[in-house]
C-alpha cells in the first residue's frame, strides 16, 4: 500500500483556483435557530453541509432534516452528528463513510442504521463512534488498519475494534484511530509510518489496538492528519507522531514514535489538532496554537510557521476549538463562533474569501454549544454541548455523604406529598422508607448537581434502593448546564479548600481540587436540564 507523500504546504493559489469552479453562495444563519440545529459553511463540493447542494456557502446555512443534535464531528468531505436518541447520522462524501452499502454521495444525512446508544463520535476517511458499554465501533477506509478490526478491509457497515474496552473518547486521524481508556491510558491503531501509533515501534501498521507509550491520567484525545494530541490530568498537553511543521510543540521538526511533552504550555483544558497544526485552550480562555502557519491558521497574525505554542490574537473566554486543514474554530463563552486562517472556499463564515491571521466572528451565529472543522468546512451546534469527545459517564465522583433532598409527587403533578434528605452511600445511592403506597415521581435534588426525577412504585414494604444517576454539572444551581456553570467553574481552576477563588461546587468529581478533570465533566453535561 502506498502512503500518500506528506505535503509541506499547500499553495493558496491552487486552493482559490478549485474554489473558482464552485458556486459561492451565502445565506446568513438565523437569529431563531432552534437548540439541537446544526449549522454548516465553506467548502461543499460532496454536499458535506448537508443543505441539499454541493454549493460553497461563504456563511452558515442549517443543515437539513437534523433536530435534536448533541455532538458533531467532521469527516474528510464528510460530516457526523450524534442525536439525543444514540441515533448517528452522516452526509458528504461517500467512499462507504455513509455505511449505506453504497458509494453515493449524500446531500442531506442519513441515519447509520446498525447503530446505537451511541455517546461519542470522530470523523475522517474512516468514522469512528464510541457507545455507552465502552466499546469502539468503525466504518468507511481500513487500507492501513484504521478500523482496527484485524484486516484490511474496508467496510461499508460498522465493525468492532478488537482488543480495546472501557473507552471514554475517541479521535480519528487520516489513517490511524486513538482511543482513550477510563484508566487514562491511550491506545491506538492502523497507520505508523509517522509514529502515530506512540508505541515505540517502526512497524509500518496494526490492524488491531497497541497501548500508546508513558501516558498515563490522560482526559482528552485528539488526533486528524499523522499525529495526535492528549491531554493529561494535569493540565500539560503531549504528542507523537508527524512534526514535520512543528506540529507536536516541542521544538523540533522530529517526528516522535512516543509522546513528548508540549513546551511552554500548562492550565490547558481542551485541545484540537489537524493534519498540519495544533491548538489549545487554557483555563484562561486564551487560544495557543503551533505548527504549519502559511494560511494564518495559528491566528498569531504572521503566516509563521511555529514550532513551539504561540498565542492567537484578540481571543478571550474561549470554551472550545476545532483544526481544520488550514482554518481554526474557537466557541467563546457567550455563545459566539470566530475563525481565522485559510478561507478560499468561505470556510471562515465571514461572507469572504479573504484569508485571515487573526480571528474574525463567523456571521449569524448565535447561542452555539460547539463547533467543529474538518478539512475546508466547518460546523456549529446551536444551544447544545460543548465540542469534544468526552463520553457521559466518564468520571465517577466521590459522593459518599453527600446530602440529597427527595421529593415525592403524584405523576405529573408540581404539589409535594412528602419530602426527605438522606445521605448518598459512596457509590451515589440512596435508601428511604415511606409508608405511601403507589406510583409516584420521585425528584433528586443537590444543591450542585442536576435535578433528576426517577417513576418509583412504593409497596407495602416501603421502597429501597432507588437509585438516581446524578448528572453533575449544575455548578450555580439554576437547574441547567450551561455557559454559566463552564465560566463558574474556570473562576475556581487550581483552586481548593482554603484557596481565595474555591467554589466547592466546581469539583465535580470530589477529588479536592478543580482542574482538568472537572472541566471535562461538566462539558459532557452541557445542555442537559433537570425538573424544576
Amino acid at each position: 500500500m502506498q502512503r500518500p507523500s506528506h505535503l509541506k504546504s499547500v499553495t493558496r493559489a491552487l486552493i482559490t483556483t478549485l474554489a473558482a469552479a464552485a458556486s459561492l453562495v451565502g445565506v446568513v444563519g438565523r437569529a431563531q435557530a432552534q437548540p439541537g440545529t446544526l449549522w454548516a459553511w465553506g467548502q461543499n463540493w460532496f454536499g458535506q453541509l448537508g443543505d441539499g447542494t454541493d454549493a460553497d456557502r461563504w456563511t452558515p446555512v442549517q443543515t437539513l432534516g437534523l433536530t435534536d443534535v448533541v455532538a458533531i464531528a467532521g469527516g474528510n468531505r464528510s460530516s457526523l452528528a450524534l442525536r439525543n436518541d444514540g441515533t448517528v447520522w452522516a452526509w458528504g462524501s461517500n467512499a462507504y463513510q455513509m455505511a449505506d452499502g453504497t458509494v453515493a454521495d449524500r446531500w442531506t444525512p442519513v441515519q447509520i442504521m446498525e447503530l446505537t446508544n451511541v455517546v461519542a463520535l470522530a470523523g475522517g476517511d474512516h468514522h469512528v463512534v464510541l457507545r455507552n458499554d465502552g466499546t469502539v465501533w468503525g466504518w468507511g477506509r481500513n487500507d492501513y488498519g484504521q478500523l482496527g478490526d484485524g484486516t484490511g478491509t474496508g467496510r461499508t457497515k460498522p465493525v468492532q475494534a478488537q482488543g480495546v474496552s472501557n473507552v471514554v473518547a475517541v479521535a480519528a486521524g487520516w489513517f490511524h484511530t486513538v482511543a482513550l481508556r477510563s484508566d487514562g491510558t491511550v491506545w491506538a491503531w492502523g497507520d505508523n509510518g509517522y509514529g502515530q501509533l506512540g508505541d515505540g515501534s517502526i512497524v509500518d501498521l496494526s490492524t488491531t489496538p497497541v497501548q500508546v507509550s508513558g501516558l498515563t491520567n490522560v482526559v482528552a484525545v485528539s488526533s486528524a492528519g499523522w499525529h495526535s494530541l492528549a491531554l493529561r490530568r494535569d493540565g500539560t498537553v503531549w504528542s507523537w507522531g508527524d512534526n514535520a511543521n512543528g506540529q507536536l510543540g516541542d521544538g523540533t521538526d522530529t517526528r516522535r514514535n512516543t509522546p513528548v511533552q508540549v513546551q511552554g504550555l500548562a492550565s490547558v483544558v481542551a485541545v484540537a489538532s489537524a493534519i498540519q497544526h495544533s491548538l489549545a485552550v487554557r483555563s484562561d480562555g486564551t487560544v495557543w496554537g503551533w505548527g504549519f502557519n502559511a494560511g494564518g491558521a495559528l491566528g498569531d497574525g504572521t503566516m509563521t510557521e511555529r514550532w513551539t505554542p504561540v498565542q492567537t490574537l484578540g481571543m478571550t473566554n474561549v470554551v472550545a476549538v476545532s483544526a481544520g486543514n488550514d482554518q481554526s474554530l474557537a466557541l467563546r463563552g457567550d455563545g459566539t463562533v470566530w475563525a481565522w486562517g485559510e478561507n478560499a472556499f468561505g470556510n471562515l463564515g465571514d461572507g469572504t474569501d479573504t484569508i485571515r491571521l487573526t480571528p474574525v466572528q463567523t456571521l449569524g451565529l448565535s447561542n452555539a454549544g460547539a463547533v467543529a472543522t474538518y478539512g475546508y468546512h466547518c460546523l456549529a451546534l446551536i444551544g447544545r454541548g460543548l465540542a469534544g469527545s468526552v463520553a457521559l459517564g466518564q468520571y465517577v465522583a466521590s459522593t459518599s455523604g453527600i446530602p440529597v433532598t427527595l421529593v415525592l409527587r403524584n405523576p405529573g403533578s408540581t404539589a409535594a406529598l412528602e419530602t426527605k434528605t438522606v445521605l448518598l452511600d459512596a457509590a451515589g445511592n440512596f435508601s428511604f422508607q415511606t409508608a405511601r403506597q403507589g406510583t409516584y415521581d420521585l425528584s433528586v435534588k443537590s444543591s450542585h448537581w442536576l435535578r433528576k426525577v426517577v417513576p418509583v412504585t412504593i409497596s407495602a414494604g416501603g421502597v429501597t434502593g432507588v437509585v438516581a444517576s446524578l448528572l453533575n454539572g449544575d455548578v450555580n444551581g439554576d437547574n441547567t448546564v450551561n455557559i454559566s456553570d463552564f465560566l463558574a467553574l474556570r473562576a475556581a481552576f487550581g483552586s481548593s479548600s482554603g484557596s481565595g477563588n474555591w467554589n466547592p461546587n466546581a469539583d465535580l468529581n470530589g477529588d479536592g481540587s478543580v482542574n482538568v478533570a472537572d472541566f471535562l465533566i461538566l462539558r459532557s453535561r452541557f445542555g442537559a436540564s433537570g425538573d424544576a
